[in-house]
C-alpha cells in the first residue's frame, strides 16, 4: 500500500501535537520529500510556519543550541519542524529529543527523518519517542507521489507569485531578499536543485 504525501501530513495534522518520523535512503529522495512537505504544511489551514532543523555539518552542541532557540521561539505552537540530516550527530540528537518529549509538544509537529542503516540506532535512543511516534512512520520509498519536472516548475512558479520576484531574481542573491522567509528560502534553493537534477536525467 503506498501513500501520498498530503495523507501522511494531514493524518499528522489531525493531532496536536504531533511526532512523526520518515525513513529515507537516497539523498534525492529525501530532498523531494522534505521539500514536498513543506509546500504542503505550508498550505494547511491558519498556513503554519515550517521550520527546519538540519544537523549536516555540525555538532551535537550545536544541535541543542538550535533545538533550544526553536522551543524558545514565541511562534513555536504554531510550527511543524523538521528534523534531518542529523546522522553526524544521530545518538546525541535521539537522546536530546528522548529527554525533550514534554518540551516537543510545545511544536504544532515535529517529524524526524532518518536514514535507514541508522535507524536501529536511533530507535534504542530515544524509547520514550518512538513510543509517542507510534504508527506515524513511513518510508520515502512508500510514498505514491513521485515528483516530475512539471511538478517542480509549478513550484517554483507558486514561491516566484507568492514573493513577487523571479527566480533568476532570487537566485543572484537569495541572501538578501528580506521578503523572503527562511523556510521558504531554504524550499525555493531545493526545487531549484531537483529541478536540475531531473533536467539532467531527461537529457540522459
Amino acid at each position: 500500500m503506498f501513500l501520498e504525501y498530503g495523507d501522511f501530513i494531514g493524518s499528522l495534522a489531525l493531532l496536536r501535537p504531533a511526532v512523526g518520523m520518515v525513513v529515507w535512503r537516497k539523498d534525492d529522495e529525501l530532498a523531494r520529500t522534505i521539500a514536498a512537505f513543506s509546500e504542503i504544511i505550508a498550505g494547511l489551514p491558519g498556513e503554519p510556519i515550517v521550520a527546519h532543523l538540519r544537523g549536516e555539518g555540525h555538532d551535537s552542541q550545536w544541535f541543542r543550541e538550535q533545538l533550544v532557540g526553536q522551543l524558545q521561539a514565541p511562534d513555536a505552537g504554531h510550527t511543524w519542524l523538521l528534523i534531518h540530516k542529523i546522522e553526524e550527530v544521530l545518538t546525541a540528537a535521539a537522546r536530546l529529543l528522548n529527554g525533550s518529549r514534554e518540551q516537543l509538544g510545545r511544536f504544532q509537529a515535529v517529524l524526524v527523518f532518518v536514514r535507514e542503516n541508522r535507524r536501529g540506532e536511533f530507535q534504542e535512543s530515544c524509547p520514550d519517542l518512538m513510543d509517542w511516534i507510534g504508527l506515524r512512520m513511513a518510508r520515502v520509498d512508500e510514498f505514491a507521489s513521485v515528483r516530475e519536472l512539471e511538478d517542480i516548475e509549478r513550484s517554483i512558479a507558486r514561491l516566484e507569485s507568492k514573493h513577487g520576484m523571479t527566480t533568476d531574481s532570487f537566485s543572484r542573491s537569495p541572501s538578501t531578499v528580506e521578503s523572503v522567509s527562511a523556510s521558504d528560502a531554504w524550499l525555493w534553493r531545493e526545487l531549484l536543485a531537483i529541478r536540475s537534477d531531473l533536467m539532467e536525467e531527461r537529457q540522459r
